[in-house]
């Protein structure tokens, strides 16, 4: 009989560690408990050592960061010479995700990040995908192709959680030399653009022209500032591309429609040589591939909470509709809006009435705004609503109109009842004129920070100067 695998729980906060062992052990596993950095590492070391942490990121005496590089160190990763790599999974749950966190962790060796508030069943997830890995594509390879050892570290961990096979190269001629042997068993090929060398686009013109592989998909990793090249990207043959810094469940989400579609297709194949319907199997599988695909789009934009879009396609979003703006001398306007004493929220009636109250302010926003308008989940208990067309007056109207009815809508599960404020910041394009994209969404945040400052439950402005204060 095997084990019972051992997971310590660490978070300053009791009720969020209750949370999470009643998951974990619902799902099989022992838990240990530590209510900061420093017991976790006296636990982690003791005489049962878990199996994975998950660490929490902010906490007193000493940090998850801190306390993940202590576990690193020799001293401590010597408990830990039996997992494989001789280190212990670390699985960072906080509730301040954010890309520069994500980068930090990784390099510290993080498995995965998982934001709070988080859903139910999230954190056993994490967990079984660590300890418990999926193989739905474990006949598959996949190539990694960038001159980061951390970005091909971070996507590999990413591809291995599915069963994949990773192979590497640090540059397209590094690629080009191992495709030679391996071009009819590569299921996927992830890319950096700019590399030394040999370009991404010039891997992939090579893999489409020389190597024959027509239909293998080819996934771009471009920066922010590369935005311009996307179109020549899918001119040398590029399938989809991912913007740095990326957020690890928009690559998985992305890695996931492609490999189905490839899997899909494989079978397909087969399919038409042994049976004699096989162009009207293929319509038809064809079309259930589009619905597949559909739905994973949607999946890769949405956030899968309150179903509004996601922080990524905001931020795309933003960027179109700043240049077309712009472009045409028209007026755009951003609300950043964000629930006041939301932690109270979850510490007094637990995260799945906080999760109730997120999704009943998800609809507010949705009943309130145009179909013109993007409404977003920026992240945690944080909304953020674009509004083209829209004058500075006009978005102080709607943001005073959610703000009310924010503030009357009693949420009620039938458990716990509670109403929440909100409190908003207002930027427009012509008002304030910022010279960027993400200027217009930093004014917002600055006003937001300022209707937070003065009290909370107010929409403010922003006006230059009035902002947040430097330190």
């Amino acid at each position: 009989m095997a084990k019972q695998q051992r997971i310590l729980v660490v978070d300053d906060s009791a009720t969020i560690r209750t949370t999470i062992r009643k998951e974990l052990e619902a799902g099989g596993y022992l838990v240990d408990e530590a209510a900061d950095g420093i017991s976790a590492l006296a636990k982690a070391t003791g005489q049962e050592t878990p199996d994975c942490i998950t660490l929490d990121v902010e906490m007193p005496r000493l940090d998850g960061f801190a306390t993940c590089r202590k576990l690193r160190e020799p001293r401590y990763a010597r408990f830990f010479a039996h997992h494989p790599g001789g280190q212990v999974p670390v699985i960072f749950v906080t509730g301040l995700d954010n890309l520069d966190g994500r980068v930090k962790g990784f390099q510290l060796g993080a498995t995965d990040f998982i934001a709070k508030p988080f859903n139910r069943g999230e954190i056993l997830s994490a967990v079984d995908r660590v300890l418990r890995p999926e193989s739905i594509y474990q006949h598959m390879t996949a190539l990694v192709v960038d001159d980061s050892l951390l970005i091909r570290n971070i996507v590999g961990q990413c591809l291995q959680k599915f069963g994949l096979t990773v192979l590497e190269a640090a540059d397209g001629r590094e690629a080009m030399a191992l495709l030679g042997g391996h071009t009819s068993s590569i299921d996927i090929v992830i890319t950096d653009f700019n590399m030394p060398e040999v370009n991404g686009d010039q891997l992939c013109r090579h893999l489409r022209s020389e190597l024959g592989m027509r239909h293998v998909p080819v996934l771009f990793l471009t920066a922010a500032d590369e935005q311009d090249t996307i179109i020549d990207l899918f001119k040398a043959g590029a399938t989809d591309y991912v913007t740095k810094p990326f957020v690890q469940e928009e690559l998985e989400a992305r890695v996931r429609v492609h490999l189905e579609a490839r899997k899909l297709f494989s079978q397909l194949f087969d399919e038409v040589r042994t049976r004699k319907k096989a162009e009207e199997e293929l319509l038809a599988q064809a079309g259930e591939l589009q619905r597949l695909n559909e739905k994973l789009q949607d999946q890769a934009v949405k956030d899968g909470l309150t179903g509004l879009y996601n922080h990524r396609h905001f931020q795309e979003e933003l960027q179109r509709a700043f240049g077309l703006a712009r472009r045409h001398g028209q007026e755009l306007s951003c609300i950043l809006t964000d629930l006041d004493h939301f932690k109270q929220v979850n510490d007094t009636f637990g995260h799945p009435f906080g999760d109730f109250v997120l999704k009943g302010f998800s609809k507010i926003l949705q009943k309130m705004a145009r179909k013109t308008d993007t409404v977003a989940r920026y992240g945690g208990e944080e909304f953020v609503l674009l509004l083209p067309n829209t004058s500075v007056q006009g978005a102080m109207i709607l943001a005073d109109r959610i703000r009310k009815s924010a503030g009357d809508h009693l949420y009620d599960d039938g458990t716990n009842s509670r109403k929440v404020t909100a409190s908003m910041g207002i930027a427009s394009l012509k008002a304030n004129a910022p010279q960027e994209a993400r200027d217009l969404l930093e004014f917002a945040d600055q006003a937001l920070y300022r209707s937070k400052k003065e009290g909370r439950n107010r929409v403010t402005l922003y006006e230059a100067g009035n902002g947040q204060d430097p330190d």
